[in-house]
């Protein structure tokens, strides 16, 4: 009698038989990406990656997966082949970059929206310095804080926190 196939063969066969069009997620860290139309037409819409059934998923690598595949707008799949009857089981999730709870890379998106929104806006700042919104990204935290104090506002915090105090300010001022 024949090998029983891979795992990765039945999964891939399980996806093709689904209508999906399968090539190779290695990139993603997944073993297959899954396009609902020609690649060259649609953006992949999930990275599948195949486990065996013994194998330990552990938190910390799920919520990395996840992440991963939330950062490149796929959904994180996982795939576990019965041995027995070899039918696939399907495990998905979708991380949300949007819903983060980490307050940090909430400041900093909140930050890159209000620098894209705003990009043509640069008005001197009253403290003299020249400075507009525009400028923000580009100062250190030294600049930045020194900034702050010239317009006797807070200068404590990271970076990101910084940016967006000193941006505020600038966009204030030039609405008022």
């Amino acid at each position: 009698p024949p090998p029983p196939p891979s795992r990765r063969a039945v999964v891939l066969e399980d996806l093709r038989s689904k209508g999906h069009v399968v090539a190779n997620g290695g990139r993603y860290g997944g073993d297959y990406v899954c396009y609902e139309g020609h690649p060259d037409s649609c953006h992949s819409s999930e990275t599948v990656r195949v486990v065996g059934e013994h194998e330990r998923l552990e938190a910390a690598d799920v919520a990395a997966y996840c992440r991963v595949q939330g950062n490149v707008s796929k959904r994180a799949v996982f795939a576990a082949v019965d041995p027995a009857s070899h039918d696939v089981l399907y495990v998905g999730w979708a991380f949300d970059a949007q819903l983060s709870r980490d307050p940090l890379k909430r400041l900093e998106r909140r930050f890159a929206r209000k620098i894209q929104d705003d990009s043509k806006l640069s008005v001197e700042a009253a403290a003299g310095d020249g400075l507009g919104p525009e400028d923000c990204a580009r100062l250190t935290v030294a600049q930045l804080r020194e900034a702050l104090e010239a317009r006797g506002l807070d200068a404590t915090g990271l970076k990101a926190a910084l940016q967006v105090r000193l941006y505020d300010a600038l966009t204030a001022m030039e609405t008022s």
